[in-house]
């Protein structure tokens, strides 16, 4: 039988129970709780934990500098610690349920949303279009500040998810090279079972990423 590990999921729904329904429809989604209520996100691990998740996933798909300065006031050091909180967050849950006799491993996965994601307009499902107007340096930019935070925070692994484009994979590989024996796992948005929402068969850059950095890469 082949080994495998049990993520958490369903995040937003789970939070619901601690702070209702207030973050639908907000351009922060659920990350915005890292400042206004941490202890509900610790509850929601603390949760997931409970339930036999293995792989507990930061809720910062949407914390960005750009928006996290546009709908929170908050500067680019700031936003860059509450993303680290986001780590001791999740590190918290899981020591509070080990001194509870917890006994699993659990791991923290820092979790990162496309470009896309803090245009709030759905864009990185639609294609991600935006990335042909962008070099590989721009995108590159954009998502060190935040890897690194969660790497600096003290995540296990990385996941990048629902990546629209074969040049935004690549700029995120660059990025993740920056930090060699560091793991990650690239999720992609696709139009169907073969085809990624920008258009390219899955294989062909499921293939490329391997070859670009198959030694980081987890999945």
């Amino acid at each position: 039988m082949t080994d495998f590990v049990l993520f958490d999921g369903g995040y937003e729904t789970q939070l619901r129970k601690y702070v209702g329904s207030g973050f639908e429809g907000h351009p922060l989604w659920v990350s915005r709780y890292l400042t206004e209520n941490p202890e509900a996100c610790r509850k929601v691990f603390q949760d997931f934990i409970q339930c036999g998740s293995e792989m507990i996933l930061t809720n910062t798909y949407q914390a960005t500098i750009d928006g996290f300065k546009k709908h929170l006031g908050l500067d680019r050091k700031e936003t860059l610690e509450m993303i680290k909180s986001a780590v001791t967050i999740c590190k918290e849950a899981i020591d509070i349920e080990k001194c509870k006799g917890h006994k699993s491993s659990v791991s923290t996965m820092g979790l990162v949303g496309p470009y896309g994601a803090h245009l709030n307009n759905g864009c990185e499902y639609a294609g991600g279009f935006y990335a042909d107007d962008m070099t590989i340096k721009e995108l590159a930019d954009w998502h060190r500040p935040k890897v690194e935070a969660l790497i600096e925070g003290g995540c296990d692994y990385l996941l990048f998810g629902t990546i629209p484009s074969p040049k935004e994979a690549e700029a995120i590989i660059e990025v993740l090279k920056e930090h060699p024996g560091f793991k990650a796992i690239l999720s992609f948005s696709a139009q169907n079972e073969k085809t990624i929402s920008h258009g390219e068969k899955l294989s062909e850059v499921a293939k490329r990423c391997w070859e670009l950095a198959a030694d980081q890469i987890l999945a």
